[in-house]
């Protein structure tokens, strides 16, 4: 008897030993599930923080381009306003000022001069005008089947005289085939010479200035390259430098609206501009439009 009494003792004590680990391991799995469960909610709630920092981020980007959107368009508006305003003036002045040079003796140098410096600001009024003119209307002429090489050699020679101020002879490297596009021959000519006045200018007062014209075809489009060896732009700069009214120009000649032009012109024919620069090193600016096929041939 006192040896079943004992062994009953001993297995319950064994049922129970057992039945008491069963339990603390059973604590212990859902210990380990409720730690992985609180690992993973703060990983998804440190997401939910980022994206929605993230997202503040992005509000107050877009906000700001909104805000800015609004300033430059009431600033073109202005501009609209005041171009109409002062060019019937402008060219009044210039007229009266040319009749007075003719009226005046050939030995009153002095006055001359005078006159002329006078109309000479005049005209750089007027071409200020013109150019906000050419920034705030939208210009819808039809297209035509041209050959780009015509508008960029015109643009080369009407760009000479400054290139020969300067002591530059800009090099040109282009195909030997015709590059037909779909575009205005006129207004490709207008970004071909702002894209060689902006080279030329900054090669300027540069040691060795060269400026080089590309036009080649890469994955079917016609791709023109304006490089040239001044200062570059600084890095900070470089978003901005396509902005209408924004100009690195110390001197306060340019006004900020040749490459916004530019971009403005090339977008209605469905080309881009890349602008790409290293302070010190240049800057390269790239004009990508796409070719078009006509059994008629291209414009010359």
């Amino acid at each position: 008897m006192l040896a079943v009494i004992a062994t009953l003792v001993i297995a319950a004590g064994l049922k129970a030993w057992e039945q008491r680990r069963q339990i603390v391991a059973l604590r212990l799995l859902q210990s380990e599930k409720l730690e992985a469960m609180v690992i993973a909610r703060t990983s998804d709630l440190a997401r939910e923080v980022d994206a929605r920092i993230q997202a503040e981020a992005v509000l107050r980007a877009t906000q700001e381009a909104l805000i800015h959107t609004e300033k430059m368009a009431a600033l073109g508006r202005m501009s609209a306003a005041i171009v109409h305003e002062i060019s019937q003036p402008l060219a009044a002045m210039e007229a009266t000022l040319a009749a007075a040079e003719i009226g005046l003796t050939a030995t009153d140098t002095a006055t001359t001069t005078r006159l002329g410096t006078a109309r000479g600001l005049i005209r750089r009024m007027q071409r200020t005008t013109r150019h906000l003119k050419s920034f705030g209307r939208k210009e819808t002429g039809e297209l035509s089947l041209i050959d780009m090489r015509a508008p960029v050699v015109s643009a080369l020679e009407m760009v000479a005289p400054r290139a020969r101020a300067i002591g530059v002879i800009p090099e040109i490297h282009q195909s030997e085939t015709p590059l037909p596009i779909l575009a205005g021959s006129v207004r490709i000519e207008q970004v071909v010479v702002n894209l060689l006045l902006n080279a030329l200018d900054a090669v300027a007062d540069t040691p060795d200035a060269h400026v080089s014209v590309t036009l080649a075809v890469t994955d079917g489009q016609a791709r023109l390259c304006v490089r040239d060896n001044g200062p570059g732009i600084d890095q900070s700069d470089l978003p901005r430098v396509a902005e209408p009214f924004f100009s690195t120009k110390l001197t306060g000649e340019g006004l900020g609206l040749g490459l916004a032009i530019c971009k403005a012109i090339l977008a209605d024919f469905n080309g881009t501009l890349d602008i790409g620069s290293h302070e010190g090193q240049g800057a390269q600016l790239t004009v990508c439009l796409p070719l078009a096929k006509s059994p008629k041939g291209p414009t010359p």
